[in-house]
């Protein structure tokens, strides 16, 4: 009996299954498979073929993915988010829907991970944008004052450009680029580095955190020198007179001050810079005038500018509108000094006052502006040339006064008494009213010839 069973090679096979089977499942229940997951960040590959191809892009909805794993329970605590490799490669971009499948590698631990690891997403949505590389020239910016007694000489950077490299929308809101350095407190020359600053169209900074957006270089070198001096506002005054029909409206400059140097006797005694002369000149000018005038040419001796002296300006010229006011002895016109008794009328009863100026200053003047006064204390009997005395709004000018006679007559008269000269200043407005009817009716034969002439080629 001992050798049958010693000596049964198909009973030991039994036995060794039957030995591996209570091993398994002992095993499986004292130490099972269990499903664990980890978050993965997404590592892009092969970003540049995009912008090679003149286009940037944006993972829309995150850039990490939820790796899952089977681990024996015991081995689950030795598996890491870095045991896990999730790669996106752009290669592999599927413009239509914009979408880059996810692989996922296993690179620790390996041999405690059963089966494969699966990824949820699979892939990754991507938008694209154009790329746009603009180079700007830096700008500098001075912030904070100086230690008393001292000033901003000059400020240069190295590089004087920078290139901006990002998506066309981040791109397009930079209208310029430059550095800002603080020179609080500061006695002598400063020099260092410092960041790229945005600004917008109103010249407020602003901060871009969106990583796509590179500048070229990141850091920029600056000197500033510090000089005993004073800085002087500009005062600009143009000579001459513009055109007929146009009107100087001031000098744009975008310099405001300079910096000078000098002995302290001088500048204690300066507090603006005078910039006039026959050089600054809108004599019959129809048009703006662009001219560039060096600064060095109106100091004092002994006094000389920081940095560059030569400024451009810009002598403004706009022509001039016209409106006419329709004033009346019952709209506008107020009469002083009238005599009991009396009534006074004015032929023609509507007088036209004619104003020039700018449109904006036109815009809000109203006929109560033109306090029109119509004074008849030393009018008689009969007709009077009249005349109005009348307040000129700001910034415009009286072009025009339409001419009027002053008819005064006796109350007791009664509306159809006669008046000396009455007859010839009706008959003169008759007159005028008469050309004005010849003139339309002309004008009316006129179309209708045309009307005719037209129809009659229209018939052939």
């Amino acid at each position: 009996m001992k050798g049958k069973l010693t000596n049964n090679l198909a009973l030991k096979l039994v036995s060794v299954v039957v030995a591996f089977l209570i091993w398994a499942t002992v095993v499986n229940i004292s130490n099972p498979e269990v499903i664990r997951s980890k978050t993965v960040p997404v590592t892009i590959l092969n970003g540049k073929l995009l912008t090679n191809a003149g286009k940037t892009y944006t993972v829309v909805g995150g850039d990490s993915v939820t790796v899952s794993y089977k681990v024996r329970t015991r081995d689950a605590y030795r598996i890491s988010e870095d045991n896990f490799r999730a790669t996106a490669d752009m290669a592999a971009l599927y413009t239509v829907t914009g979408s880059v499948p996810v692989e996922v590698e296993v690179t620790g631990n390996r041999e405690l991970i059963i089966g494969t690891p699966t990824v949820r997403p699979a892939s990754l949505q991507v938008s694209t944008e154009d790329l746009q590389n603009k180079s700007f020239s830096l700008a500098t910016r001075v912030l904070g004052t100086p230690a008393e007694g001292f000033s901003v000489g000059s400020m240069t950077v190295d590089p004087q450009t920078v290139m901006v490299s990002g998506p066309v929308s981040i791109v397009g809101r930079i209208s310029s680029v430059g550095v800002e350095v603080d020179v609080t407190g500061a006695s002598g020359d400063l020099e260092g580095s410092a960041p790229i600053t945005f600004f917008d169209a109103n010249g407020n900074r602003f901060e871009i955190t969106d990583n796509r957006l590179t500048t070229d270089p990141e850091m920029v070198s600056y000197k500033i020198h510090m000089l005993r001096g004073k800085t002087l506002a500009l005062d600009f005054q143009a000579e001459g007179q513009a055109a007929p029909g146009y009107r100087f409206t001031g000098v744009e400059c975008s310099v405001k001050s300079i910096g000078v140097v000098g002995e302290r006797s001088i500048l204690d005694k300066l507090d603006s810079l005078t910039v006039s002369g026959s050089e600054i000149s809108v004599n019959n000018s129809t048009q703006d005038k662009i001219i560039s005038v060096d600064l060095n040419n109106y100091l004092p001796p002994g006094v000389s500018i920081i940095g560059n002296s030569d400024v451009q300006l810009t002598l403004k010229v706009e022509p001039l509108n016209t409106q006419a006011f329709q004033l009346s002895l019952d709209n506008g016109i107020r009469v002083e000094n009238r005599r009991d008794g009396y009534v006074y009328t004015l032929a023609p009863e509507i007088i036209s006052v004619e104003l020039s100026g700018l449109p904006d200053d036109l815009r809000t003047v109203q006929p109560s502006d033109l306090n029109a006064v119509l004074n008849v204390e030393d009018m008689e009997f009969g007709l009077n040339s009249g005349s109005l005395e009348l307040t000129t709004p700001a910034n415009t000018a009286i072009a025009s006064v339409t001419p009027f006679t002053v008819v005064v007559s006796d109350m007791a008269d009664g509306p159809g008494a006669a008046i000396p000269g009455a007859d010839e200043a009706t008959a003169s407005e008759a007159e005028q009213e008469s050309d004005t009817d010849t003139d339309t009716d002309t004008d009316t034969d006129t179309e209708a010839d045309t009307e005719t002439a037209g129809e009659a080629e229209e018939t052939q």
